[in-house]
């Protein structure tokens, strides 16, 4: 155990080392004879995305990830747990950067630091790559994390087009639709259809937030293997997803390919035991991951 404990503090310590030195990792990529769809700038293959199967690196992946929350980890712990995940074989950080956190005010964006340690993206980011973690992106803008009004900025959710009451704003309610969706998908993505000012500015922040990540993304030699389209859609055999359904999702990924470049990687929802799953989707051209399917639902809200 001592052991385990003095080379995890060697290793926090040649982190902190090489941040400091401005270290930027650069990682060497076997070859092989599968066809890429993403490659780095020198051609060696990252990430094929051959759905529904799944290859980083050259060879079928099996995302071991964990969920980073850094919105409620002090700055100065974020390299001490990540290696602690690092122990345990954790290779996939799951990072979900909230819209309200990192945008607390109209106009004013922080990623990093300024306005509070904890919104200081760039450095998780570097802490990220430098440790040799791959990483899932889930932008938003919906979040289930059991967040303040789902993630939605509080000045954004006052505008009379989300149609929520200032007491619901300042209890950290979700916005309707987003409640909406746990029973009636349809209907809750039609009516972001409808909203443009919600649009709008969904598009916008996949823009501000993916310009952070870009040059992290798989094609540009970095660790972001995927990125996760808004949040907790279509669960459960009675909630029926049809056409605005895969409507929406494909918009907001469309959003999303605008603001990495048309990147290739992988773009996937988390729906667990949907009604329709992402193999009856034939509305778009193009398939969706789903993550969540192998759930199923035992008893009121439960999966397994």
């Amino acid at each position: 155990m001592k052991l385990r404990v003095r080379r995890l503090q060697y290793v926090f310590a040649t982190v902190v080392v090489l941040l400091a030195s401005g270290f930027e990792a650069v990682a060497a990529w076997p070859q092989d004879d599968i066809k890429p769809v993403i490659g780095t700038p020198n051609n060696e293959f990252r990430v094929v995305n051959t759905y529904p199967e799944y290859w980083v690196d050259g060879k079928p992946f099996l995302m071991h990830g964990a969920a980073f929350f850094y919105h409620r980890i002090p700055r100065d712990r974020w390299a001490e747990v990540l290696l602690h995940l690092k122990a345990l074989g954790i290779n996939t950080i799951d990072l979900y950067p909230l819209w309200n956190w990192q945008q607390p005010e109209e106009g004013v964006l922080d990623f990093d630091g300024h306005t509070n340690p904890r919104r200081d993206l760039k450095y998780l980011l570097r802490l990220i790559d430098l440790m040799d973690f791959k990483l899932t992106f889930r932008p938003g803008p919906y979040f289930t994390d059991e967040w303040r009004n789902g993630g939605y900025p509080d000045w954004l959710l006052r505008r009379p087009e989300y149609g929520m009451s200032e007491q619901s704003i300042l209890e950290g309610r979700y916005p309707l639709w987003s409640q909406l969706q746990y029973d009636k998908s349809e209907e809750a993505a039609t009516k972001w259809l409808e909203n443009q000012t919600h649009l709008d500015y969904t598009r916008r922040w996949f823009h501000d937030v993916f310009a952070l990540v870009n040059p992290l993304l798989a094609e540009n030699g970095g660790p972001l293997i995927n990125i996760q389209i808004d949040d907790d859609q279509a669960l459960g055999r009675e909630n029926y997803n049809g056409p605005n359904f895969w409507r929406y999702m494909d918009l907001l990924r469309t959003y999303a390919k605008e603001a990495t470049h048309n990147s290739a990687i992988p773009y996937y929802i988390n729906g667990a035991d949907m009604r329709l799953n992402a193999e009856s989707n034939d509305v778009t051209a193009e398939p969706f991951w789903n993550t969540g399917q192998d759930y199923q639902s035992f008893g009121p809200g439960g999966y397994s």
